[in-house]
């Protein structure tokens, strides 16, 4: 590292690899962090290079937003989601242009999303070129969280640990995945949190409109059958459910809604591009998020920069987002009946509505930044510290 210390301290800019096999458009939460991330990161003075999945009619290569975008095939088929063949896939594209693009690049370091798969590029990274590495957990990829792989995180069990010691640092998105972590692997684990964009004027829901609005995979995680049966028990049947995301679960889902007899008050409208995603916030009434588990959600953070309400699951990663009656609503985990009473009490309340929106918003300006995101993975770093412009606060 000496040769990278002084190329720093010599007036050059710090480089670091940003390593996800998701990336937007592709993915979930994770991928968007990592284009988040990745802008802060170029904001800070910082040269950054993204190794991803490629995906026909997407670039190879391309420069975003001042950042280098590389995405690798991987023969996948979902925008949505990606198959453990397909990760395997990115894993061993990855491996085979890292020698030539390390050679040439002159890394600082590298943050690796996700301890299964990327972290597994730690190993060569550390070992073979010297570069040190952060493995920046998400959620799925943490033990326990999903029960379908609990037998395969029980095999990889001494690999990943050794991964996590290897590594500079390995980071959390909220304390409550930091401590099932270490349930899991009683390692060092630090939280950063995500950060959001700056809502320079959130307005408010445009239209007489009763909409209910949520954001994500549907996959099991995020529980959306709970909040179509919810929605099925409210008072207000004028309301309307606005489901802006995609995944294995939706031709089920799209079922379940025409048993429940939702048929032309739900709207699945599948993934959104980002661009979209402001004003759908505004034109909501509320946001709702009944998942299993969370890391930190992004559509949270965002529906809270826009001012909207939320109700949410008391969920790890939600309980440092939103004070139940003050910034939002927290409910029991799988319980519909107590989903359908808050979105009922939020609905008949618009003062509570616009106060809780209003407390959302000033709770997340005051302590969820990208920037300071973006600092706090370079001080976890063993890089000289030069006098980066770092903006916004870190809690």
């Amino acid at each position: 590292m000496d040769g990278c210390a002084q190329r720093a301290r010599g007036g050059d800019r710090v480089k670091l690899l940003l390593v996800n096999y998701e990336y937007p458009p592709l993915g979930g939460g994770a991928a968007t962090a990592t284009q988040a991330l990745a802008r802060a990161l170029n904001r800070l003075g910082v040269e950054v290079h993204v190794l991803t999945s490629s995906d026909p009619g997407l670039p190879g290569n391309e420069t975003e937003d001042g950042f280098r975008v590389e995405r690798l095939w991987t023969g996948r088929r979902h925008r949505d989601r990606c198959s453990l063949v397909e990760m395997a896939l990115f894993l061993t594209s990855a491996s085979l242009r890292l020698p030539s693009l390390l050679w040439s690049g002159g890394f600082d370091g590298a943050v690796l999303f996700f301890g299964l798969p990327c972290g597994l590029l730690g190993l060569p990274l550390k070992h073979l070129f010297g570069i040190p590495y952060i493995i920046s957990l998400r959620g799925g990829d943490v033990p326990g969280t999903e029960p379908s792989l609990n037998g395969l995180h029980a095999l990889l069990r001494p690999l990943r640990r050794h991964l996590y010691r290897c590594a500079a640092a390995v980071a959390a998105t909220s304390e409550g995945l930091r401590q099932r972590s270490l349930a899991a692997d009683p390692l060092p684990v630090t939280v950063i949190p995500n950060g959001v964009d700056r809502v320079q004027d959130p307005g408010g829901p445009s239209g007489a409109e009763t909409r209910i609005l949520f954001v994500g995979r549907l996959a099991e995680q995020k529980n959306v059958a709970l909040l179509l049966h919810a929605f099925a028990a409210i008072s207000r049947k004028e309301a309307h459910l606005q489901i802006a995301g995609d995944g294995p679960l939706r031709d089920s889902l799209e079922i379940l809604a025409d048993d429940l007899q939702l048929s032309g008050r739900v709207t699945f409208s599948g993934w959104l591009d980002r661009s979209e995603m402001p004003a759908l916030y505004r034109r909501s009434t509320l946001l709702i998020l009944p998942s299993h588990y969370e890391g930190m959600s992004n559509a949270v953070l965002e529906a809270m920069a826009a001012g909207l309400p939320v109700i949410a699951t008391a969920v790890e990663g939600i309980g440092e987002l939103i004070a139940d009656g003050q910034t939002g609503i927290i409910v029991p985990p799988g319980d519909a009946p107590a989903l359908a009473r808050a979105m009922d009490r939020l609905l008949d309340d618009a003062t509570l509505r616009e106060q809780l929106g209003t407390r959302a918003r000033e709770h997340v300006e005051k302590c969820f930044s990208w920037d300071a995101a973006a600092q706090a993975y370079l001080r976890l770093l063993p890089l000289p510290q030069p006098e980066f412009n770092y903006a916004g606060n870190h809690r």
